[in-house]
């Protein structure tokens, strides 16, 4: 009788580890504790994405963007948590009309989401699915034009321009970086 009950609380503690390795703190809720805008990023990761993928992503990205700054209107004129431009806003707003004002933090997060998501697409069909998230966010930083001539440069150069190692080099230094930065963020090297 002693003996199961030992096995149950082994079972109980390798449950319980497997549980906190599994659902572990990532960098990004330590380094921005406040969970102000997370129910937004939730709701539009869950609408654009799936509940199955990791929403931190796109809070990591605003804080890559605006600090998690609501009221931050950049030098040429990006705006919000997303830094979202109003011409990028309004491509956004025609499939999602129930996006209604740039500045209000929750249609800033849904559109910058929304627009991730149509930039995922279009990669997701050219790179491998593991190489897509950082190519979208080139993307979003760069432009999708200025990322597709990066890309096929380093095709050029005799390079796998299906993976973002070998495309980087030749991507703006800010991009670079702020690709870098989100995968810092939330813990994860970008290869």
């Amino acid at each position: 009788m002693k003996g199961i009950h030992i096995s149950a609380l082994v079972a109980v503690v390798v449950m319980i580890a497997v549980a906190s390795w599994l659902y572990r703190s990532v960098p990004v809720d330590e380094i921005a504790p406040t969970e102000k805008y997370d129910a937004h990023f939730r709701k539009y990761n869950k609408r654009y994405f799936s509940v199955l993928f990791d929403w931190r992503w796109f809070k990591a990205q605003s804080m890559a963007e605006s600090g998690l700054r609501r009221n931050v209107l950049s030098n040429r004129g990006a705006i919000g948590l997303m830094q979202i431009m109003p011409d990028t806003f309004n491509e956004i707003v025609e499939p999602y009309p129930h996006l209604f004002n740039i500045a209000d933090p929750k249609w800033n997060v849904g559109a910058g989401i929304a627009f991730n998501r149509s930039l995922y697409d279009r990669w997701n069909s050219w790179v491998p699915p593991e190489q897509s998230l950082k190519f979208t966010f080139s993307s979003y930083n760069a432009g999708l034009r200025r990322m597709l001539r990066v890309k096929k440069r380093a095709a050029a150069e005799g390079l796998d321009s299906d993976l973002w190692s070998s495309v980087a080099p030749f991507a703006p230094d800010q991009t670079r970086h702020y690709v870098k930065r989100i995968h810092g963020l939330m813990g994860r090297k970008t290869k």
